[in-house]
C-alpha cells in the first residue's frame, strides 16, 4: 500500500528554466523590463562606441554640412547613416559617443550626491537635537532654489572663479563644473528622504541596545542604520541618474554645460537648431542638405534614456507600494 505522504516523482512539475523565469518576470513587469532593456542598450552603445563607427566624433568635412541621412560624401567618401551636422560631423557617431558623456555624468553625479546625502541624512536622524535642526535648515535653504537655477549658479560661479585665476583653456574643466553643479542639489534631496527612514530606525530597540553596549556612534550608524536605509537609497540613485542626464543636457543646451569638442547631446541640439529649418529630406531634387536629424536625434536619445530610467524607478517603486515615490515628490 502506498504511503499517503509520498509523492510520485513523475507527478512533480519540472523546475522552471532560466528562460521561463525571465518570461515570467517580463509578464509581471513589462514596463520595467522595457526600461531595463533600453538602458542596457545605451550602456552597450557607450561602451562599444569605438567599434560601432569609423567616424571621428570631433572632426568632420566642412563641405558635408547638413548632409542628408543615408548618403555618401563626395568630399571624404564617408557614409552618413543619420546625416551630418553643422560642421560636417557624423550625427550617428556623435550620438553614440554622447551616450558616454551622458551616462558618465549621470552615474557619477548620482553616486556622489546620493552617497553624501546618505551620510548627512543618517547622521542628522541619529544625533537629533541641534545637529538635526542645523542640517535640516541648511537643506531647506538649498531645496528652496529650483534645481536648474541652483545648478546654473554653481556653473557660472565656477567659471568666474577660473577666469579670475587666469587658468588657461577653462573649457577643459567644463565637465567637472557640470558634475559639481548637478551633484550639490542632489545632496539635500537624498538627505531628506534618508532622514525620514532613519528616524524610524533610530527608535528600534536594537539601536538602544547598541548604545548600551558602548558601541561608537560611527559603528552604530554604519553597521545598524545605513544597511536598513539601503533599499530606498539604491532606488534614489537610479532616479538621480535620469535627473542628472536631463539636467546635464539642459545646461549644455544653454551653453553652460560640457563644452566642445566633447560629444554631448544637449550641445548637439543647440548647435544644430539651424538644421531644423532644412527638414529631414532635401527640398529640391538632387539636393544634399537636410539637417533636421542633427538636432532631433540627440533630443530623442535624451528622451528615450530618461524615460527608460524612469520606467525602472516607477516599476520598483510600485512594487513597494509607491511609498518611495511619495517621499521623493
Amino acid at each position: 500500500m502506498t504511503d499517503a505522504t509520498s509523492v510520485d516523482d513523475d507527478v512533480l512539475p519540472p523546475p522552471p528554466t532560466l528562460l521561463m523565469r525571465a518570461w515570467t518576470f517580463v509578464k509581471k513587469q513589462p514596463l520595467g523590463t522595457a526600461g531595463l532593456l533600453l538602458v542596457v542598450a545605451f550602456v552597450l552603445m557607450a561602451v562599444f562606441a569605438d567599434f560601432l563607427t569609423t567616424h571621428d566624433p570631433e572632426s568632420g568635412e566642412f563641405f558635408d554640412q547638413f548632409t542628408r541621412p543615408g548618403t555618401v560624401s563626395d568630399a571624404g567618401g564617408l557614409y552618413y547613416l543619420l546625416g551630418a551636422d553643422e560642421f560636417g560631423r557624423d550625427v550617428f557617431t556623435r550620438v553614440i559617443f554622447g551616450a558616454r558623456t551622458a551616462l558618465f555624468v549621470g552615474i557619477v553625479c548620482a553616486a556622489i550626491g546620493a552617497s553624501i546625502g546618505l551620510v548627512v541624512g543618517v547622521a542628522s536622524a541619529y544625533f537629533g537635537g541641534w545637529v538635526d535642526t542645523i542640517v535640516q535648515r541648511v537643506i531647506d535653504i538649498l531645496m528652496a532654489f529650483p534645481l536648474i537655477i541652483l545648478a546654473l549658479t554653481i556653473v557660472i560661479a565656477s567659471r568666474s572663479l577660473l577666469q579670475s585665476m587666469e587658468v588657461e583653456n577653462p573649457n577643459t574643466y567644463s565637465i567637472y563644473f557640470v558634475i559639481t553643479a548637478i551633484t550639490i542639489p542632489f545632496i539635500p534631496k537624498c538627505a531628506r528622504v534618508v532622514r525620514s527612514s532613519a528616524l524610524a530606525i533610530r527608535e528600534i530597540p536594537y539601536i538602544d541596545a547598541a548604545r548600551a553596549n558602548g558601541f561608537s556612534h560611527s559603528r552604530i550608524i554604519m553597521r545598524h542604520m545605513v544597511p536598513n536605509v539601503m533599499a530606498p537609497f539604491l532606488i534614489m540613485i537610479t532616479a538621480f541618474v535620469g535627473q542628472a542626464i536631463l539636467l546635464e543636457a539642459s545646461l549644455s543646451f544653454l551653453g553652460l554645460g560640457v563644452q566642445p569638442p566633447i560629444s554631448d547631446w544637449g550641445s548637439m541640439v543647440r548647435e544644430n537648431l539651424q538644421g531644423l529649418g532644412n527638414g529631414f529630406f532635401p527640398r529640391n531634387e538632387g539636393g544634399i542638405n537636410a539637417g533636421a536629424l542633427a538636432s532631433v536625434a540627440p533630443a530623442l536619445a535624451i528622451a528615450t534614456l530618461t524615460i527608460a530610467i524612469n520606467l525602472i524607478v516607477d516599476d520598483i517603486s510600485a512594487q513597494s507600494g509607491g511609498s518611495l515615490a511619495k517621499k521623493m515628490v
